[in-house]
């Protein structure tokens, strides 16, 4: 939670209290410049967002991943047992 609206929004007492606090901090001729600079810069993380929202909408999906074709056949091959092995295994077993 932030805590500047942790008690709920500044009501007109606080504005004012604020605003006369940066009054006597920048001074009257320095003000205006830095109000211009804080819209500039809101304005500019505005643009930013979204741009960096059209640019994840203008992404296209990612291609499906699939199996080189010779890969299923080497695990297949590699699974195959052969005969003779096949016969001592069930020998084994039985016994």
């Amino acid at each position: 939670m932030n805590w500047l609206f942790a008690f709920g929004l500044p009501a007109a007492p606080e504005w004012t209290f604020l605003a006369l606090l940066a009054l006597i901090l920048f001074g009257p001729s320095r003000l205006p410049d830095l109000a211009r600079g804080a819209a500039r810069l809101l304005a500019q993380l505005h643009h930013a967002k979204e741009e960096f929202q059209r640019e994840l909408l203008q992404l296209p999906p990612l291609p499906k991943i699939e199996e080189p074709p010779g890969k299923r056949a080497l695990d297949q091959a590699s699974l195959t047992i052969p005969s003779s092995t096949q016969k001592s295994l069930e020998e084994k077993e039985f016994s």
